[in-house]
């Protein structure tokens, strides 16, 4: 099998309903509505729903999955950042300055160890925690060949 290499990945959940409230796997979990979403309804934060959530990395040049989790709804994105990384780095070697794109639910410490670790940069949205303002990465996110 030929070994891709890979520059740029990005890193997000997507939820799935449940088919029914019979299924006893899936659990109640939150997610922010689209704008669309937020116009037509009154509550502008959040949103509950019934189901799971799939967690992927993807090749964000080739826009390919790379590595997969699934889960109920109620567990938080960041705890199978470790697990999806790990599948990533068996699946797919990284070329000299990778980046990781996420948005601020991967805003953590250890999220950036282990990502200094594996010698990824991370271009990571700010989470609004404390006394930071939320804020989306200035990194600039073009990769060009010879980066």
């Amino acid at each position: 099998m030929k070994e891709r290499q890979a520059r740029l990945f990005a890193i997000d959940s997507t939820d799935i309903p449940a088919f029914s409230f019979k299924d006893k796997d899936a659990k109640f979990g939150h997610r922010t509505p689209s704008k669309k979403e937020q116009n037509l309804t009154k509550d502008k934060e959040k949103a509950n729903f019934y189901g799971y959530k799939l967690h992927v990395i993807t090749d964000a040049e080739t826009e390919l999955p790379v590595a997969v989790a699934i889960a109920p709804a109620n567990r938080h994105d960041k705890k199978f950042f470790s697990s999806i990384i790990q599948q990533n780095k068996a699946t797919v070697s990284y070329r000299s300055n990778a980046k990781l794109l996420a948005d601020a639910a991967y805003d953590a410490t250890d999220i950036y160890k282990e990502l200094h670790y594996d010698g990824i940069k991370p271009v990571i949205a700010t989470n609004g925690r404390r006394f930071r303002k939320s804020s989306v990465p200035k990194t600039k996110t073009t990769v060009r060949d010879g980066q």
